[in-house]
């Protein structure tokens, strides 16, 4: 019941992520991006994200060995979340900071909100189940 009510949750917060991303695009007359994956402002942010990827897979891979791992299985579960709040935080201030004219970091404060509010359902299903 707890992940039907999780999954309901969120189909409506990605429609409303869609929606409002779609109204601030407008607001703001931020630029469509070239091309189907994410254009990075510089090569420092492009090392970065890189960077901080490769760290959450090989740490993601590292915490799951079963005779290693002294992190609750739970836990774990909170990693996802976490790397994109992380991942889009950074973003977001490299954005700000070398494109602001854009305003494309609004989109990525956006996003950051939305993992954010995920994260606290996620942890109360956790918490329940």
């Amino acid at each position: 019941m707890q992940f039907i009510l999780f999954l309901s949750l969120l189909i409506v917060m990605t429609i409303s992520l869609h929606y409002v991303q779609k109204a601030l695009t407008k607001k703001y007359n931020i630029p469509k991006t070239k091309g189907f994956f994410y254009n990075y402002v510089n090569t420092q942010h492009k090392v970065i994200e890189i960077s901080l990827l490769l760290v959450y897979i090989f740490g993601t891979m590292f915490l799951y060995f079963p005779e290693e791992s002294r992190i609750p299985s739970a836990t774990l579960a909170y990693s996802p979340l976490v790397f994109l709040i992380v991942l889009h935080l950074i973003r977001a201030f490299i954005e700000w900071k070398y494109e602001r004219e854009t305003n494309r970091y609004r989109l990525s404060l956006l996003f950051l909100a939305f993992c954010t509010f995920l994260l606290l359902p996620v942890t109360f299903i956790l918490e329940k189940g």
